[in-house]
């Protein structure tokens, strides 16, 4: 179904702005679902133009690459037939060994994890992007957070290693405590370019917050907003990805 997705999307893509280029906004990248990855990034590098991976989950993400490393790089087996059959893992996103049965099912059944996600893993780690791009997101949070947080609460940072953020979707730490030496476990994990443990993976950008968890009539103002924007303007995709509906 990806496939003849992509098909479609190609199409679009070349109609909007190859063929009516003069008329067509500047094509500024893609983004994409981590479920979309395997076959989008090659679109996009078709176009020459950068791709970015949007996925919510910090620690999802983190055993995803890690799961596809050892299989294509290290223990090169299927992870589902022996590596996830011992009772308690250990992996740099995760603060503690955890037992597997906790893993989703998308990790650990075969069929699903050969099937797909191990294909959207790969797909992930040849999305590209421009560090500038988030330069202006991560400046803005910095200072909000740098008011509240790290100067508005009274803490001594400096005796703090870690920090859980308990509305972690929202990105506030994740994106604002880029300068100081406390991170939440799973970022910090990812950020770690020196890192071996997830393979060649690409930069990975925190960002946020992006959802106003304030909102009381969340599709009163979603409607709102649509009805300013202009005509042909917004593209909505819904993957139906669990954690992120």
């Amino acid at each position: 179904m990806e496939r003849c997705q992509s098909g479609c999307f190609h199409d679009f893509v070349s109609q909007r702005f190859v063929t009516n280029a003069s008329t067509s906004p500047r094509l500024g990248g893609f983004v994409v679902d981590t479920q979309c990855t395997s076959s989008t990034v090659d679109l996009a590098d078709e176009f020459d133009a950068p791709t970015y991976a949007f996925l919510p989950r910090a620690v999802f993400l983190g055993l995803t690459l890690l799961f596809q490393t050892l299989q294509d790089e290290i223990l090169k087996e299927d992870i589902t037939s022996n590596y996830l059959k011992k009772n308690r893992l250990t992996a740099p996103c995760n603060a503690q060994p955890f037992p597997t049965s906790v893993l989703p099912v998308t990790l650990t059944d075969p069929q699903t994890w050969n099937i797909r996600f191990l294909h959207y893993a790969r797909g992930y780690k040849k999305a590209r992007a421009a560090p500038e791009d988030f330069a202006g997101d991560y400046e803005h949070w910095k200072r909000v957070v740098s008011a509240s947080y790290l100067t508005g609460l009274g803490i001594d940072w400096s005796s703090v290693r870690n920090v859980m953020d308990m509305k972690a979707i929202s990105g506030g730490f994740a994106t604002a405590l880029k300068d100081v030496k406390v991170w939440p476990f799973a970022i910090s994990s990812l950020s770690d370019q020196s890192s071996t443990c997830y393979g060649n993976k690409p930069k990975i950008y925190p960002v946020g917050p992006i959802i106003n968890k304030i909102m009381q009539d969340g599709s009163e103002n979603i409607t709102k907003w649509l009805d300013k924007q202009p005509p042909i303007s917004v593209v909505f995709l819904c993957f139906r990805s669990i954690g992120s509906t």
